[in-house]
């Protein structure tokens, strides 16, 4: 097992003349996720489909991601970073339904043009990654139709998306209307 305060680097490149990594989310990685959904702009995460409900507390929210930096076998979520040297750019995350299924989510932490940019191109890499590393063998992503970013982004991509009414979305979406998008190990666009 790793040590709590190491993580693996599972992509490194110069993209836009920065050098970016994608690895393991690390403990020091923790606290930047609990300020982006604790004090993040309730706009904007309403803009994102959350439902504010299941947001319960910034201990709630760091226990859980803590539990996923220690490998703890309750944990049903793999987490990642995107960084630029220290500074943290985006993260994601795989929610396992089971051992070939799982809900991946996007979050940018840093929403400049450039960096939105780097996602663009990080995209594939961060799906191959999911592939290479899980034995999955489809990948789930739900958003909301208003959510014209992670349209535009995946659509650029060849996937289209079906839409339907959920109850109970994955992570921490509310009930509504969502598009959803299906990756498949066998049959990926890039």
């Amino acid at each position: 097992m790793r040590p709590r305060d190491q993580s693996v680097d599972h992509f490194r490149s110069k993209i836009f003349d920065k050098t970016i990594v994608i690895r393991d989310m690390a403990q020091q990685d923790v606290e930047t996720i609990v300020r982006y959904w604790h004090d993040g702009d309730p706009t904007f995460l309403n803009s994102l489909g959350l439902d504010a409900s299941k947001l319960v507390s910034r201990a709630t929210t760091r226990e859980r991601l803590l539990a996923s930096v220690q490998g703890s076998l309750r944990s049903n979520r793999s987490y990642f970073v995107v960084a630029d040297g220290t500074e943290l750019l985006a993260y994601t995350n795989l929610n396992f339904r089971s051992e070939s299924e799982a809900c991946a989510h996007f979050h940018v932490l840093r929403r400049t043009a450039r960096v939105k940019a780097t996602m663009f191109v990080l995209f594939p890499e961060v799906i191959t990654m999911f592939f290479n590393r899980f034995p999955l063998e489809r990948i789930e992503m739900q958003t909301l139709p208003e959510n014209s970013n992670i349209g535009r982004l995946l659509r650029r991509f060849g996937l289209s998306p079906r839409r339907t009414f959920l109850d109970n979305p994955d992570g921490l979406g509310r009930p509504g209307e969502l598009n959803i998008w299906e990756l498949k190990r066998n049959a990926l666009p890039f």
